[in-house]
């Protein structure tokens, strides 16, 4: 019993550690652009173990800190793709 309590712990202490390097890829991806690709992939990997730990455990904040942080990190993505398409289609060729 003591090992899936661990586990359980493990992965929304996981989930935390991707969010939060997820936010931090993302805002070194402002200044060095292949970061980002990085901050995609941690995102989507806080975000999925976020939701497997809230799953085991509901109770479980730090995955649910990690799962938010996987958000938050997506959608800053998603607001700059979306500034770079506005940006570029502006822009007389």
């Amino acid at each position: 019993k003591l090992k899936k309590e661990d586990q359980k712990k493990s992965l929304g202490q996981a989930s935390l550690i991707f969010g939060v390097l997820a936010v931090g890829l993302f805002v070194g991806g402002l200044f060095a652009p292949a970061l980002l690709i990085g901050s995609l992939v941690a995102s989507i990997i806080a975000i999925v173990t976020g939701s497997v730990a809230k799953k085991k455990n509901p109770n479980d904040r730090t995955a649910h800190a990690g799962k938010l942080l996987g958000w938050i990190s997506l959608g800053l993505l998603a607001f700059l793709v979306i500034l770079a398409v506005i940006a570029l289609s502006s822009w007389d060729w």
